[in-house]
């Protein structure tokens, strides 16, 4: 049970990994919890559905394959940036 904010709608899929309800919202997170409360079925599964969720989309090996993603396009724009200084420089006769 999650209130729809930030990035945590994202990683919420309702009814299937867990219920977004509005911050704030008394009478939603009362509809969204009775369900829950009377169906160990449901519960058992949005568990498992959840947990199952976390550990595709946080596991150490994609992790490290987006970070690397991420220092190979920063390492891509630098050397864009130097290569577009360098040839400014030439132009303006300061090489």
């Amino acid at each position: 049970m999650v209130g729809g904010v930030g990035g945590i709608p994202e990683l919420i899929e309702h009814g299937k990994t867990g219920f977004l309800v509005e911050p704030g919202d008394v009478k939603a997170l009362d509809r969204a919890l009775q369900p829950l409360i009377e169906d160990r079925a449901l519960r058992l599964s949005v568990g498992r559905a959840a947990r199952q969720a976390c550990e595709q989309q946080f596991n150490t090996e994609r992790q490290l394959r987006e970070i690397v993603r991420i220092i190979d396009a920063d390492l891509a724009n630098l050397g864009t940036r130097r290569a577009f200084s360098a040839s400014s420089a030439r132009l303006q006769g300061r090489s």
